[in-house]
């Protein structure tokens, strides 16, 4: 298989989580009438079948692990270490998303970050890090945000998101990527927020 149909396949497996999610928001509208009724069923008949189809192609081919951690079909574990030369090219697909760049920790640990496909709406800070948990990721930290915004910004929302960084007991860091500014609110109000995933560098 080239790289290109590799590249191809990760692309497909990302846009199905994203079907997936798109499902469950339709599935909480309530139509207005009958011919609303069938449309929105079918609309989900047909998305579910095609994330379904999407699926099944990907377990015939479990070395390509790119599946969207919402699903649970998933082979293999997601990988907690990676080499340089395993990494693909920035805005690629990587591990269930797509890779943002290289970020350092505090620690001095170097890691890969992988931006994952959900997004997340209305959220104060606690909730917005407990559904990065859920996706099996975590809030970006301000260095990554900014990494997110400088690499990655086509693939963002253009308003306010929630960092994995508190300040103080009430208030966190929020990065707006519209225009990459990053900025402090009180840890109630409600923002949008995006999980990524990251890999830790080997030699």
């Amino acid at each position: 298989m080239t790289d290109q149909v590799t590249h191809l396949r990760g692309q497909c497996l990302v846009l199905a989580g994203l079907l997936e999610n798109a499902v469950k928001v339709v599935q909480t509208i309530e139509p207005e009438n009958s011919d609303e009724e069938e449309q929105l069923q079918a609309f989900i008949d047909r998305s579910n079948s095609a994330v379904q189809t999407v699926l099944r192609e990907h377990a015939m081919q479990p070395s390509h692990h790119l599946i969207s951690p919402t699903t649970t079909l998933q082979e293999q574990p997601l990988k907690t270490q990676i080499t340089i030369a395993e990494l693909p090219a920035i805005g690629e697909t990587l591990e269930g998303g797509i890779f943002a760049g290289l970020t350092t920790k505090p620690d001095g640990t170097h890691c890969a970050a992988v931006l994952l496909p959900a997004q997340g709406t209305d959220l104060n800070w606690k909730a917005a890090k407990a559904w990065a948990g859920k996706q099996d990721g975590e809030l970006p930290s301000r260095p990554v945000a900014a990494l997110l915004f400088a690499n990655l910004k086509e693939q963002l929302r253009p308003n306010w998101h929630w960092t994995a960084d508190g300040d103080g007991a009430s208030y966190a860091w929020s990065c707006n990527f519209g225009l990459g500014g990053q900025s402090y609110g009180h840890k109630s109000y409600e923002g949008s927020a995006v999980a990524v995933r990251l890999i830790h560098l080997t030699a």
